[in-house]
């Protein structure tokens, strides 16, 4: 039995591609050693504007810097290390309508000028999370037009 236990372990460690103890590194490993080691250094620990899953390594932004519900409306992460800001959004000037209708009966909720960032009429300035507009356009998110 005590022989089992310790291929086990063998095999555990080769999984995790940890060190394999010797008698110079006799030091106890355990399953998080490697992700504690690795952790979200890559990504700059999430550059202070997020939370590590040091499980996956992965960050998870903070409002206003790429939080789960700002990439799930923009469609896109702006950055994986939280260092890039998300801009304020608008309804679109102009897109294309969407459907979101699977049935053959097409009971569907139909919709178009769905929210946008800078309202599709400016450009995000992703270090100040600020939008740049068009000419002829104004407002935090570009949704307003200017006057002549």
């Amino acid at each position: 039995m005590p022989l089992q236990r310790f291929q086990y372990l063998l095999v555990i460690l080769l999984l995790l591609d940890l060190p394999l103890p010797t008698r110079s590194n006799a030091q106890t490993y355990s399953a998080t050693d490697k992700v504690t080691t690795y952790g979200c250094s890559s990504y700059k620990y999430c550059n202070g504007h997020g939370t590590c899953l040091y499980s996956r390594n992965e960050c998870v932004c903070e409002a206003g810097w790429g939080s789960p519900g700002e990439v799930l409306n923009l469609g896109f992460r702006p950055s994986y290390d939280c260092s890039k800001k998300v801009c304020p959004m608008g309804h679109a000037w102009g897109d294309a309508p969407e459907s979101n209708s699977t049935n053959s009966r097409k009971t569907t909720t139909d919709m178009a000028h769905g929210k946008k960032e800078c309202s599709d009429m400016g450009f995000c300035d992703r270090s100040e999370g600020v939008c740049e507009c068009v000419v002829g356009y104004r407002g935090a998110a570009c949704q307003s037009r200017s006057c002549p």
